[in-house]
């Protein structure tokens, strides 16, 4: 498995709306309640959320079917974290305007949010059917899909939105996510380059872009990338471990453990950054140093299963089958086949070096039947 890219890039993203309201309600209490309403909307752009709450709140007790309350009401829950009520409301919302495309959108955002991706997906879909040439449907079908792990359905959605809007650097910065996730780096690499050419200052795709060209063992590429920006911002930590990446793809290892014991001296609790230096340290030969380091990283966070994949090669490096085996059956229980692929590749690099050694073939042999 070697190590874990670092970036900043998280693979979703939150997309914003302008809506027009139909200030819908019966004609008694309409006006009542778009004053309400209003100062809710007024205070929501203040930033005083429980208060907008409030508002929103008693524009419906004066009229239930208030579109712009209900709206506004979601919006607000959704700002405070409150994703079911805010699902709620903006399924009221749906409910009584079917034909907003704005609102299908809004509510599969929230609900995706809410992990419930089947459902965002239905409403992103019907945004589509409301609204089929506007790239907005297809970019939150593009993210969701991907949080789906469907990649080929993320893509086609992600391309198609291009069509419609070639010039929006969000496009490009997702479907550069997608392709990084399944470790296509090649095609990574070229989305992350067109999101910075149009945005140049984007540091998302900047991080984004260096993790690929890691991820694609383009090394020297990655740290041409990174010297002149670290140069400039020496307290950017998430460069600094990206760089040590690169380092240790160019076999300077004694300069990428320097990087991260830098990071670790600002931060200490930065699980990947000691699983990151637990394998610099096992390609010096410094297998004690290499275990400590990479029990530190579960001890942090015992889900890192390609620290565990790491465990299993030194130990079996060290003959000790037993010991790796142990590593290796944690850590199947919670990788992603890509890891497992990974940790076969490490495993044969081994072998070139240790060709007699039998736990080493127990190891391939182990990850060959699972894969």
């Amino acid at each position: 498995m070697a190590k874990l890219m670092v970036s900043n890039v998280t693979g979703g993203f939150l997309i914003l709306f302008s809506v027009t309201l139909c200030l819908c309600g019966s004609v008694a209490s309409a006006q009542t309640a778009e004053v309400r309403s209003s100062k809710g909307y007024e205070l929501l752009r203040a930033g005083n959320v429980d208060g907008a709450v409030t508002e929103f709140r008693e524009a419906l007790k004066l009229d239930t079917k208030y579109i712009a309350a209900h709206f506004g009401l979601a919006q607000a829950q959704e700002i405070k974290g409150d994703l079911p009520n805010a699902i709620k409301e903006f399924q009221a919302a749906v409910e009584l305007n079917p034909q907003s495309a704005e609102f299908h959108l809004r509510l599969g955002g929230a609900l995706s949010r809410a992990g419930r991706q089947e459902e965002a997906v239905s409403s992103f879909s019907r945004a589509l059917d409301l609204s089929p040439y506007s790239s907005q449907p297809l970019i939150a079908l593009g993210a969701a899909y991907a949080q789906m792990h469907r990649t080929e359905a993320a893509v086609a959605a992600l391309v198609r939105a291009l069509g419609y809007d070639p010039d929006n650097s969000a496009i490009h910065l997702t479907l550069a996510q997608v392709y990084a996730d399944v470790s296509k780096w090649p095609e990574s690499v070229r989305e992350f380059q067109a999101a910075l050419r149009l945005q140049p200052d984007s540091r998302s795709a900047r991080i984004g872009l260096i993790s690929a060209f890691n991820g694609w063992k383009r090394y020297a590429e990655a740290a041409r990338e990174i010297e002149p920006i670290l140069k400039a911002n020496p307290n950017d930590l998430d460069l600094r471990a990206s760089y040590a990446i690169a380092l240790d793809g160019l076999n300077r290892r004694d300069e990428a453990v320097k990087e991260y014991k830098t990071i670790l001296a600002a931060n200490p609790n930065v699980a990947i950054i000691w699983g990151n230096l637990g394998w610099t340290q096992y390609g010096m030969g410094k297998y004690d140093d290499a275990i400590q380091s990479s029990r530190k990283a579960l001890d942090l966070d015992s889900k890192l299963a390609y620290v565990r994949l790491n465990l299993g090669l030194i130990y079996a490096v060290q003959g000790d089958w037993e010991r790796s085996k142990k590593e290796y059956a944690d850590a199947l229980a919670i990788t992603k086949p890509e890891d497992v692929r990974a940790g076969i590749d490490d495993i044969r690099d081994a072998i070139k070096a240790h060709p007699d050694l039998q736990s080493l073939k127990n190891a391939l042999k182990l990850l060959e039947n699972t894969k």
